[in-house]
């Protein structure tokens, strides 16, 4: 960056009756490589165990056969990944006065590596390893009774994963928890359960978006699941422009 613009090596001028294609990304060695052939950049992504890195890309064309475009390139970056969490709460409907104390939190079959394509589209296109996938699991130590409000998250700061489509019968959630009904405050007498439900597939995993799902569990199966909270994440974050004369 030099006064308060970024510049580059070998500087470029504009050509007439031409598309100029600018991508960039944060960090720097995320990992994208020219594909000099396809006229794209890609790169091969797998989640790691902690799903916690954050990527961010930008993508801006310029068409120069058009009157009046800007010279001047914006670049707006935008996440590359979805955050994913799951809150776990008992049933309001069936066990509004009973204890619950949740054991483990268990997320299956989550895709977890692809290969992202730029430059043909605004957004990054994932073609996925549908052979690839992980677990994710949260054991939760000691005795303590869930809030009732609150619940307990899966994940404390949500995971970042590929977007992607949740299929139906595809990715899996199991719960281990303990009950005790009204009045039961020996906490040795808890009955212990363990259920199993797969992500309702009424919404599709986009990057730059948050979604928390709330799955509710009960004395008796299933578990239930309230819509997904769907929200921006962050919002897009300007990166300076790239001037060519």
């Amino acid at each position: 960056m030099k006064d308060g613009s970024w510049t580059y090596d070998n500087t470029q001028l504009w050509v007439s009756n031409s598309i100029f294609g600018f991508f960039a990304c944060y960090p720097q060695n995320a990992g994208f490589v020219k594909d000099e052939d396809n006229f794209s950049v890609t790169m091969t992504y797998e989640t790691s165990d902690a799903a916690n890195e954050d990527i961010l890309v930008a993508t801006t064309f310029v068409d120069t056969s058009v009157d009046g475009y800007n010279e001047t390139v914006p670049l707006t970056f935008k996440h590359l990944f979805s955050k994913v969490n799951i809150r776990v709460k008992q049933n309001k409907g069936t066990n509004e006065r009973d204890n619950f104390i949740i054991d483990k939190i268990t997320l299956r079959n989550v895709k977890s590596k692809g290969t992202g394509k730029a430059f043909q589209n605004i957004d990054v296109v994932w073609e996925y390893d549908n052979t690839a996938t992980k677990t994710f699991t949260k054991d939760i130590e000691g005795d303590n009774i869930i809030d009732f409000e609150t619940g307990i998250m899966l994940s404390d700061d949500g995971l970042l994963l590929l977007p992607q489509t949740i299929a139906a019968n595809s990715i899996e959630l199991e719960v281990a928890f303990r009950v005790g009904l009204e009045g039961n405050t020996d906490i040795s007498t808890f009955e212990s359960k363990t259920y199993k439900a797969y992500l309702p597939n009424t919404v599709n995993c986009e990057a730059g978006k948050s979604y928390t799902y709330t799955a509710q569990v009960s004395t008796y199966n299933p578990i239930v699941f309230l819509p997904p909270m769907v929200e921006s994440w962050g919002g897009s974050q300007s990166g300076g422009t790239i001037i060519i004369k």
